[in-house]
């Protein structure tokens, strides 16, 4: 969740369908869901089950970021092999899915396809977005660090995205193993723009923006791998963990 406050939270039950849940523009709450739904729930209204959906995919969302520098565009990753950049102010007809349906979808400034499904794009405050999937890779797209660009509308150079980096990683996680995702640190107090993603074998590793392995963290205590992982916020302290 990119929040600060620490008032704050929110949670979710994997039966109901959700995938992932970040905040969004102002106190809207962004979702997605296993059928390639997004969703919002803007937090000022007194029913909170009253939700807006619109279809980004036929298929499962499995995660996505919001750009921090402007909270309307968002990255998503999907079970039908592509990270896609969406805005959300911009809705449109949805002519191509096979649901029988009527919600609205997003326009595409670019999108990125993969030889298999991707499981989770994060975006850091550089305008650098970090995927990764079954194909064994995490991917890097550095789309530029100028913040000024992005605050009204941003175009990509060409609408199919390519990588700035390529990394191989041991991203098959079984039938006993959460999904792998890899997630930037949101503020960097040392001002290193950093993601961690677990490994196979009981790590925890920490790659900076260019590709280059910053950790690779393990301990006698870790038995399992620690599938889901996240930094702190701002300081550099990990959390990771999974099934025994």
């Amino acid at each position: 969740m990119a929040s600060m406050d620490s008032q704050q939270v929110f949670t979710n039950d994997y039966d109901i369908g959700l995938t992932d849940i970040n905040f969004g523009e102002g106190q809207e709450i962004y979702f997605t869901d296993m059928s390639g739904r997004f969703g919002r729930v803007d937090l000022r209204a007194n029913d909170h089950s009253s939700r807006t959906y619109f279809r980004l995919s036929d298929k499962k969302i499995g995660g996505f970021g919001v750009n921090p520098n402007n909270r309307s565009q968002i990255c998503t990753a999907s079970l039908d092999r592509t990270m896609k950049i969406f805005d959300t102010r911009k809705a449109q007809s949805c002519n191509w899915t096979q649901f029988d349906d009527e919600y609205e979808t997003f326009e595409t400034p670019a999108l990125y396809n993969s030889r298999l499904s991707v499981s989770i794009a994060s975006w850091n405050a550089t305008n650098d977005i970090v995927c990764n999937g079954y194909d064994d890779t995490v991917r890097i797209f550095q789309l530029g660090k100028d913040p000024r660009k992005w605050i009204h509308d941003y175009n990509t150079p060409d609408a199919e995205l390519e990588p700035t980096h390529t990394l191989t990683h041991n991203c098959k996680s079984g039938k006993w193993v959460s999904i792998l995702k890899a997630r930037w640190q949101q503020f960097p107090q040392d001002q290193v723009q950093k993601f961690a993603i677990a490994n196979m074998k009981k790590f925890i590793d920490v790659y900076d923006r260019d590709g280059n392995m910053l950790a690779h963290l393990s301990d006698p205590w870790m038995t399992n791998v620690p599938a889901t992982c996240n930094f702190h916020p701002t300081e550099n302290w990990l959390v990771g963990g999974g099934q025994r």
